[in-house]
């Protein structure tokens, strides 16, 4: 049962929930009638509530918050509704896809725009990140997806250069991509 029917900051605390506990009804719900809110952050001022909750200060997005509680079908809810995937803090979503080995989250958010390669030169990209982890599967699918295998990130390190540094079981040399 919806917790308002009509507009109000009843709606933004029920997208908010929706967000953390996995209710994508209630965010479809919400959102039908408040398409603005999609791109609600959250706004955290308690230092306790950052160190004990996990939240950023500087506000989360609430596809970062859905993504990273691994809530794909509110993910896949705020897209639809024009949620953007661009933040201003914190991990893109699509990073933090890749550090929980979700491949059908990364999937999903690839399929709606998300950027394989990552947003900034210089900085670990998604496929740093599955390197470093070893997580060879989420590293073919986001070369599938266009990432750039000799991106250099921080140290001018290349994505195998991490799989080699960091695993038993190292990546070869990630130049092709092959669909898992």
């Amino acid at each position: 049962m919806p917790l308002s029917t009509g507009p109000g900051p009843r709606d933004a605390i029920a997208l908010l929930i929706a967000s953390r506990t996995g209710d994508a009804r209630m965010a479809a719900h919400v959102l039908a009638r408040r398409p603005d809110l999609a791109s609600l952050t959250e706004r955290w001022t308690d230092p306790d509530e950052v160190r004990d909750y996990g939240a950023v200060a500087g506000g989360y997005t609430l596809v970062q918050r859905a993504v990273f509680m691994g809530h794909r079908d509110v993910v896949e809810v705020l897209l639809r509704a024009g949620a953007p995937m661009r933040v201003r803090v914190g991990l893109d979503p699509l990073d933090t896809a890749v550090l929980q080995d979700e491949c059908d989250m990364a999937r999903l958010l690839l399929a709606a725009g998300a950027l394989p390669g990552g947003t900034r030169d210089g900085t670990l990209t998604p496929l740093h990140r599955a390197a470093i982890r070893g997580r060879e599967a989420m590293a073919r699918l986001l070369l599938a997806s266009g990432a750039r295998a000799e991106a250099v990130g921080p140290g001018g390190r290349v994505a195998a250069d991490w799989a080699r540094l960091t695993g038993p079981d190292p990546l070869a040399t990630p130049t092709e991509a092959v669909p898992p």
